[in-house]
């Protein structure tokens, strides 16, 4: 069968593309010395063919810090691997300037499987230097943008909450006085909007000592009936105003003292029995914590918290857990709130390597759950 023979206008293209490539093309031998090299890679080391090809090696090509590196462990590597893909370095013009590079390098192999040569990609990656170079400052800009925001939050909320305590402290010793029926309404108004905006400035506050990465779990001993109880006072003022039966079940099995945070503890129960007390309209709020597991040193506990109130939509679940988002808009537009309560549970619990579930019906209640483990005093 006749030799098929590509004419020869292909072979001059061939050529011409290889020396004309967007990219630098070069070839060593198993010691380095270069002996084959397009017109791209020459330009780019300021350099004439006859000056390369079998006079020097391609560590030669590089800077001190890369020939260093090349001789100590690109070149071991390439000849115990066979390969190497994207590794940066610089090439040196003669003058001295810099070329930022991405090598990438495959061995010829004889028929034994020894190296006969070494065939290079080269990739002119000043362009791409330049646009890592200005992610990293525009990522130090929004870090010193979110850090100077953190610093006015914080410094406004503290702000905000004195005020507040100073309107709650006001209102109530001006209940405390002779007042008509219509007053006491608008007092207790007063009392219910500044309580709501108190509550609002604790989240936010919160939630940016979280994101700052300001908030690691405490290791102390306390009372765990005792917290559950307080948590339960706390909102007891907002669910006697309503109507509503607050209650709190400890099971007897839970040693009297165990070591944790109790602050964070706290928070998550004062949140979740704060969301039951706001969404339910009649009926009962309850909390519970059980002991599902005793394990010698410590102890697993579940801890549930259930109202009767609205519920949630099945297809709405997923949602609830997100920063800044409520169950719907007509919800966040009856009941106030910013949508930070339960992802704040959710975030603080995460610190403790626990989460959230929930359980919903629409019309008949929520029930909100979660799994801790904590030492034993």
């Amino acid at each position: 069968m006749a030799e098929t023979r590509l004419p020869e206008t292909t072979v001059e293209n061939i050529l011409e593309f290889y020396d004309e490539a967007p990219c630098g093309l070069l070839s060593t031998r198993p010691d380095g010395t270069i002996v084959a090299a397009n017109d791209t890679l020459l330009a780019w080391t300021g350099r004439r063919r006859d000056q390369v090809l079998q006079r020097i090696r391609i560590q030669e090509l590089l800077s001190i810090a890369g020939r260093v590196f090349w001789d100590k462990h690109l070149f071991p590597m390439l000849r115990m691997q066979g390969q190497m893909h994207e590794v940066a370095l610089d090439l040196l013009e003669p003058e001295g300037r810099r070329i930022p590079v991405l090598l990438t390098g495959a061995a010829k192999l004889d028929a034994d499987g020894a190296p006969v040569l070494f065939r290079f990609t080269i990739l002119d990656a000043t362009e791409r230097r330049q646009f890592e170079r200005d992610l990293l400052r525009a990522r130090a800009r929004a870090e010193r943008s979110a850090e100077s925001k953190a610093e006015l939050v914080h410094m406004v909320g503290h702000d905000i909450r004195s005020a507040l305590n100073g309107i709650l402290g006001g209102a109530a010793l001006l209940a405390d006085t002779d007042l008509s029926d219509e007053q006491q309404e608008f007092l207790r108004f007063v009392q219910q909007a500044a309580r709501t905006l108190l509550d609002l400035s604790d989240n936010v506050l919160r939630a940016g000592r979280i994101e700052a990465g300001g908030l690691v779990p405490e290791e102390r001993e306390f009372d765990l009936r005792e917290l559950v109880a307080r948590s339960c006072d706390l909102l007891r003022p907002r669910a006697e105003e309503k109507g509503l039966s607050l209650t709190a079940e400890t099971d007897p099995a839970i040693p009297d003292r165990l070591i944790g945070d109790p602050v964070k503890l706290g928070q998550v129960l004062g949140n979740l029995l704060g969301n039951a007390v706001k969404f339910t309209r009649v009926g009962s709020v309850r909390a519970e914590a059980w002991l599902a597991a005793d394990l010698c040193d410590s102890v697993l506990l579940d801890f549930r918290v259930s109202d009767t109130g609205i519920g949630i939509a099945a297809e709405r679940l997923h949602r609830i857990f997100e920063a800044f988002t409520q169950e719907s808009y007509e919800t966040g537009l009856e009941h106030g709130g910013a949508g930070l309560g339960l992802a704040i549970c959710q975030r603080l619990l995460g610190l403790y390597g626990s989460r959230l579930e929930v359980e919903s019906e629409p019309g008949r209640g929520t029930t909100f759950g979660f799994r801790l483990r904590l030492m034993k005093a």
